[in-house]
């Protein structure tokens, strides 16, 4: 608490890996900064076209689906060692409670190790989550199981989880893992930075890509790539921040 300057002993979350008796880790908190001021206005202006209030005139805008609540993602299969509630790795902490974001991002066949690193809000509705992971989900619309490899949109309209609809962060030399996830609401694209140098196995320059809402596709970044002193290696993406003001991207690694 910052007002009073003291660490809460009851608002804390016991976490679990099934297997294991060491407990499950986190990676990174996501607090819900998406809905702040006008700044990000474009985000809802197809949201309340019935109202005589423009998102001009609503500086503050309460998400329904994520609220208040802090998202956490890491390495984690649930909150006890009895528990058979499984989160799969991310969940939403309101301060005294985990709960579950969606349902179905494990499959026990090829989630083994599911290890979640950052995630971004994009808008009231949207949810990214990135890391190093396998997994396979049901899609109604194709009626089939589709694979998802590191990267998973969840859409709380329709409750599900699904993979990016173009695009699959691969590497040639690594194990992929993505480690940084900025979202700019007024270009409607999602940054993406980590350890991987390929999209579907077609090379690109390393340690960075961009997937674009509007179209679908995941392609490599207009900014170009990260390399070492040594050109002939790859350079790795750790952080990415986005000053949307400014339209700037600042990236680390």
């Amino acid at each position: 608490n910052l007002k009073t300057g003291e660490w809460s002993l009851q608002q804390r979350i016991q976490l679990s890996l099934y297997n294991s008796y060491s407990g499950g880790e986190v990676y990174s908190l996501l607090a819900n900064h998406t809905l702040v001021t006008n700044s990000n206005q474009k985000e809802f202006r197809a949201e309340d076209t019935s109202s005589k209030h423009t998102s001009a005139d609503r500086p503050h805008v309460s998400d329904t689906v994520i609220g208040g609540d802090l998202i956490v993602v890491g390495a984690f299969d649930t909150t006890y060692r009895n528990s058979q509630t499984t989160y799969c790795s991310v969940g939403k902490w309101d301060g005294s409670q985990l709960s579950k974001i969606g349902e179905g991002l494990c499959n026990s066949a090829l989630s083994k190790g599911m290890k979640i690193t950052t995630a971004a809000i994009a808008g009231p509705n949207d949810v990214y989550v990135a890391g190093s992971f396998q997994t396979q989900v049901w899609n109604g619309e194709k009626h089939e199981f589709v694979k998802i490899f590191n990267i998973a949109h969840f859409n709380a309209i329709d409750q599900v989880w699904l993979p990016l609809p173009v695009g699959q962060i691969t590497c040639s030399w690594c194990t992929v893992t993505i480690l940084a996830l900025a979202w700019d609401s007024e270009r409607r694209q999602l940054h993406v930075a980590g350890k991987f140098n390929a999209i579907d196995g077609n090379n690109i320059p390393a340690g960075l890509a961009v997937y674009d809402q509007d179209s679908g596709h995941l392609v490599a970044h207009p900014g170009g790539g990260l390399t070492m002193k040594n050109v002939t290696e790859d350079g790795v993406g750790t952080a990415i921040q986005l000053d949307k003001e400014n339209g700037v991207l600042y990236v680390m690694g």
